[in-house]
């Protein structure tokens, strides 16, 4: 009896073991589930939520340099934070997604040209870049009032700079320029202020006499977006064959060059279009990374 009693708790002993390894691997399948088909998903949806986030911060932040641009007092400055990064899923084997931003002094730059001066204007940029694990990489780039979202489609933008066409043949085009201080790049995944203020507005001047209307012949628009910015001048310049405002829109590789044509008919007083520019200069400072 005393054998047969062993015997029993022996086998009892032996079902509980193999109960707890049938338990465990089904917990570790259930997870393999999760990690192999959920987490992806997941993961995937936060980063585009994130993307979103990145999108509306980075246009708080043209926000706020067209506020300072118009108010035009110096020594007042507005914080805006970008979120570099989103983090990995609690509990779970996910990778954190993290950003850069980078200001880039000579990636930008404006050419005005006619028969008395070339006045060449280098601008530059503030862009957002993201290394994504599972959704599309975007950038959003600030480029003198415009904004830009970049992916390995294409780019397009999103808001335009100030350029206005007055009664055909006057342009209004307002420039920012970027002036570094201090760190000019960072990356991480927390938290990132950048800190803009406004320095000084000065008037852009085609000829020597202050007293005459600049005029303009040719702009040049350097820049690493170029499909962007030719797009939005083939939305904002009229396209009509009857307006006195005659031109061409001509990429290359690196940027697009607006050549307008001249205009020698008796009732058209000016044979080129006059612009009326301000440079706009900010000072951008990138604030320790917050965790």
């Amino acid at each position: 009896m005393k054998k047969l009693r062993n015997l029993e708790k022996s086998n009892e002993a032996v079902a509980g073991v193999i109960v707890a390894i049938l338990l465990l691997g089904l917990i570790l399948s259930m997870i393999g589930i999760i990690q192999g088909l959920y987490v992806p998903q997941w993961s995937e949806k936060k980063e585009s939520e994130h993307m979103g986030e990145v999108a509306k911060q980075f246009t708080q932040l043209k926000f706020s340099i067209d506020t300072l641009s118009a108010q035009g007092q110096p020594y007042i400055s507005i914080s805006n934070p970008i979120t570099l990064g989103s983090e990995e899923m609690p509990f779970l084997a996910s990778s954190r997604a993290y950003g850069n931003i980078n200001i880039k002094s000579d990636s930008f730059k404006v050419t005005f040209n006619n028969s008395n001066c070339e006045e060449e204007i280098h601008l530059g940029s503030i862009e957002y870049s993201s290394s994504n694990s599972y959704y599309l990489d975007k950038s959003y780039i600030f480029e003198s009032g415009a904004l830009i979202l970049s992916q390995a489609r294409g780019n397009i933008m999103i808001i335009n700079p100030q350029f206005i066409v007055v009664n055909d043949n006057e342009i209004i085009f307002n420039l920012v320029k970027i002036i570094e201080s201090g760190e000019t790049s960072v990356s991480g995944y927390g938290t990132c202020p950048i800190q803009t203020e406004f320095v000084q507005s000065t008037p852009l001047l085609l000829n020597d006499d202050v007293n005459q209307l600049n005029y303009v012949e040719k702009i040049n628009i350097t820049t690493e977006h170029k499909k962007a910015w030719k797009k939005m001048l083939e939305d904002t310049l009229p396209d009509d064959s009857e307006d006195l405002l005659n031109y061409t829109i001509t990429e290359y590789d690196d940027g697009v060059e607006l050549k307008f044509i001249q205009d020698t008919s008796p009732e058209v007083a000016d044979i080129y279009p006059r612009i009326s520019s301000n440079i706009v200069e900010i000072k951008v400072k990138i604030s320790q990374t917050l965790k």
